[in-house]
């Protein structure tokens, strides 16, 4: 099917209302016609007044779209987006994020000139008040192209990729229904194995809001255990990957280091999950995902870090220094839930 627009821009809403102007504005506000480009909103069941905002906007604006669904998860939502979509190329936003000012433009270009299968841009973090208005847009964008052996890609989120449609629909690729984290990850790797040609955008131009509640900076035990059935969901993708591919290539060894990456994630987790402790371990083995090694406390304090980062490597150096002393504190935290309970609130105000 011919595409109708340059772009496709999906984004799933639920209980945004706080966000969603300053997302809309950025996308409505661009340096390219509106004819060129769309705006697929997916109300996933809102219950706050997001819906209502969406069609004061819809009103207004003539290629902004909106779908209303029961609430069945981020997945399916941005699963009807794509469905929906009509342009030649897929961007992916977040409804509590926004882009800079006067980006979409240069991306039309580069996908008019270029071709890329894959445009892969940059995040910024921003603080959870910030506000569009006051983005100031980039002084001058530049691409260069991007080799698949790099990691960038392979550990994106679908919001920092831009893709072909039709790569997308001659893979079938569609978000994983049952993933509540990390769904937007597996996507991207999906998509980083069956491109081509990607181009890599050198400045950032997507604005990552970081707040508190979302699904990310949840800690509660059924949060910790839903979080590591999926990240061992995305070790068993990665894995069945590397039984593939040539272990001596630059592709096997990224995706090796993030096997390591996960491990770590998994053990944070399994600290303040109620998931079995022997299951989850081994699991862990049946993915060949390695016990992971941690900064030693001694080497934190020698190298330059922010308050944060060495925070969280001198957690890691205390409760995941090795395999026993791990054992330890996991089953330290089943015993005496009073520890659990501590370490939750320390995350909560450090991380």
């Amino acid at each position: 099917m011919k595409a109708e627009c340059q772009i496709s821009i999906i984004v799933p809403v639920f209980n945004v209302q706080e966000y969603l102007s300053d997302c809309l504005d950025s996308l409505l506000t661009q340096d390219l016609a509106k004819t060129d480009y769309e705006i697929i909103c997916i109300n996933d069941g809102s219950q706050d007044a997001s819906q209502a905002i969406l069609e004061e906007y819809a009103k207004k604006h003539e290629n902004l779209c909106v779908i209303s669904q029961e609430h069945t998860g981020v997945s399916a939502a941005r699963n009807a987006g794509l469905e929906a979509a009509r342009g030649e190329y897929v961007a992916f936003v977040d409804a509590d994020d926004y882009i800079k000012p006067c980006v979409l433009g240069y991306f039309a270009h580069l996908m008019q000139t270029q071709k890329p299968d894959v445009l892969q841009i940059r995040n910024e973090h921003v603080p959870q008040k910030s506000h569009y208005i006051d983005c100031k847009a980039p002084d001058l964008l530049s691409c260069r192209a991007y080799t698949l052996d790099q990691a960038e890609l392979m550990f994106s989120t679908c919001c920092g990729i831009i893709v072909r449609k039709s790569l997308i629909d001659a893979q079938h690729l569609r978000f994983v229904l049952q993933l509540t984290y990390g769904e937007d990850t597996v996507f991207a790797f999906s998509v980083w194995q069956a491109a081509e040609r990607v181009l890599l955008l050198d400045q950032p131009t997507y604005c990552y809001r970081a707040r508190r509640g979302s699904a990310v900076h949840r800690y509660g035990k059924a949060d910790m255990s839903a979080r590591i059935a999926d990240l061992l969901f995305r070790a068993r993708l990665y894995d069945d990957y590397l039984q593939k591919i040539d272990a001596c290539s630059q592709r096997y060894q990224i995706a090796y280091q993030y096997q390591k990456i996960w491990s770590l994630e998994i053990l944070n987790a399994l600290l303040l999950a109620d998931a079995s402790i022997s299951d989850t371990l081994e699991e862990m083995e049946r993915c060949h995902m390695p016990f992971p090694k941690v900064y030693p406390i001694k080497k934190v304090f020698e190298i330059k870090l922010s308050v944060k980062e060495r925070i969280a490597l001198i957690k890691n150096a205390v409760l995941i220094g090795s395999r026993p002393i791990y054992l330890f504190w996991v089953y330290l935290f089943r015993i005496f839930p009073i520890y659990r309970w501590g370490y939750r609130l320390a995350r909560l105000i450090f991380v």
